[in-house]
């Protein structure tokens, strides 16, 4: 409060994040930090106890408020308020907090002084930021805005027309499409931006918080443009998982269409009859569009093989039932795009489930919608990642073959002398399957499936055979020991009646 006397001419410039000092227990936040530290213009971090162990703020809010004032978009100034272990957390220890020799500012007789220098730092920054930068005023309880405004955040999905949902993405889809010819999109901007900012009223989802037909528990992965949530069945239960669009990302490029475009064709898959159960099941979507629930699968990521100490035939039968999930969605005229093991779910049995169709390629959805490169570098095909629209089944191939040699090598691909150690058969497939060159690649995966099962056929037949001279070998050598036992039980008997 006495920052913000100190503040008064410019305090609607002024972004308070955990203002701890004057948070009481049990009080709901009316507005959302994540969407202010990448909106706001001057940011105070103010750094307590209380901030350190507030379930409000994460590691990512620090690191983007760092992000953006390196890129000259915001002016951040940390302030040490109370004593606290701050400078052993990591996603802390660069910051540079006042004050300057660092003692704590209730320990202090000159705080009046180091608040009145800061807050002149604050209004010079003030002075010189861009016309075009937005303020928001974020703080704990409504009597720490200064003006005694307050923002007012929509609880529920419905309070979010569909219409304006739908225009967000018709426009933001054109404006991409316009980039991509390199035309003016000077029009398209101010309507996107009052669209955005009346999306950026909706109140982010937290825990507790009933969306898709679940209540969410904790979230458990985020991704660029989503956040999956840990969630448990309104009606049984069940544990779930909950996928929940990042509204601050709704005007970047085209990912709310993306998104809701995943929703439609994952839901055109999983309708067909003959769905295989290792592609993920959308079990219910929010109103919007905006989320959905899907079965919680708690075996883990392919990331986490090495854990597994599966055998070879193991590694190789899920790496099968991966490529039915494929050969399935292309059928459907559906590529994925994005195949790499973090995008791989396994059960408690060890089932594949391929999940994360943001990226995918559509056809019986929409036409040319692909901007710019797509993927993963380690694990998408060259002309994918020059060129989202080159992208063909044999990418996704060239995916498959590099998520096999993951799974068998259990390290990261770096070219082809990860194959040492790989059955020669096997590496040839991997070869052709991943090279650079889309025509010499398999024209379909269920060319790659037959390779790969006809190399497991021979392979059997061979291991079948060295079993049975295996076999014959034990008897043989078994057939020898009892020779030379009964021989010798002969020997000592000769030699005992000899004796006698």
């Amino acid at each position: 409060m006495r920052l913000r006397r100190q503040l008064h001419p410019a305090h609607h410039l002024l972004v308070a994040i955990a203002d701890s000092l004057t948070l009481d227990a049990g009080v709901d936040r009316p507005t959302s930090i994540r969407r202010s530290v990448e909106l706001a213009s001057v940011a105070v971090l103010m750094i307590s106890p209380d901030f350190l162990l507030s379930t409000d703020v994460y590691e990512l809010e620090v690191r983007t408020l760092l992000r953006r004032q390196a890129s000259g978009q915001l002016s951040l100034f940390p302030l040490l308020t109370r004593p606290c272990a701050w400078d052993a957390i990591p996603w802390l220890r660069n910051l540079q907090p006042r004050p300057s020799d660092r003692r704590f500012l209730a320990a202090r007789r000159d705080s009046e002084s180091i608040l009145a220098e800061l807050a002149r730092e604050i209004l010079s920054s003030a002075q010189v930021l861009p016309s075009s930068a937005k303020p928001f005023a974020l703080s704990n309880s409504p009597e720490l805005n200064p003006d005694g405004a307050q923002i007012a955040y929509s609880s529920s999905s419905d309070k979010i027309a569909r219409d304006q949902l739908e225009a967000l993405e018709r426009l933001t889809l054109e404006r991409e499409h316009r980039r991509s010819r390199q035309l003016s999109t000077s029009d398209l901007d101010e309507p996107i931006a009052a669209l955005f900012e009346q999306l950026l009223l909706r109140r982010l989802p937290r825990p507790g918080d009933v969306v898709a037909g679940a209540r969410l528990e904790l979230p458990i992965s985020t991704g660029s443009f989503s956040t999956v949530w840990r969630s448990h069945d309104c009606q049984d239960g069940r544990p779930m998982a909950t996928k929940v669009f990042q509204i601050e990302r709704a005007a970047h490029g085209i990912m709310l269409f993306r998104f809701r475009r995943s929703i439609k064709v994952i839901q055109l898959l999983q309708e067909h009859h003959q769905v295989p159960e290792t592609i993920v099941r959308i079990r219910q979507i929010s109103d919007d569009r905006l989320a959905y629930t899907m079965d919680y699968v708690p075996g883990g990521t392919l990331e986490n093989i090495r854990a597994l100490r599966w055998s070879l035939e193991q590694k190789l039968a899920a790496f099968e039932r991966l490529c039915e999930a494929v050969s399935f969605a292309h059928r459907l005229n559906v590529l994925h795009r994005d195949i790499k093991p973090a995008n791989v779910l396994l059960t408690s049995t060890g089932l594949p489930v391929l999940i994360d169709f943001d990226l995918l390629d559509a056809k019986i959805v929409t036409g040319d919608t692909h901007f710019g490169g797509l993927g993963t570098h380690d694990f998408s095909a060259p002309e994918q990642l020059q060129q989202g629209d080159s992208a063909t089944e044999r990418s996704d191939i060239y995916s498959l073959g590099q998520v096999l040699s993951f799974m068998l090598t259990e390290k990261p691909t770096s070219g082809y002398f990860w194959l040492e150690g790989i059955p020669v058969s096997i590496a040839a497939v991997i070869k052709k399957a991943t090279s650079s060159d889309p025509q010499l690649r398999h024209a379909s995966v269920q060319n790659l499936l037959s390779e790969l099962r006809a190399w497991r056929s021979r392979g059997a037949r061979y291991r079948a055979t060295l079993q049975r001279a295996h076999d014959r070998d034990i008897f043989f050598k078994s057939f020898l020991v009892l020779f030379a036992l009964i021989g010798i039980f002969f020997l000592l008997f000769a030699m005992f009646a000899g004796t006698r």
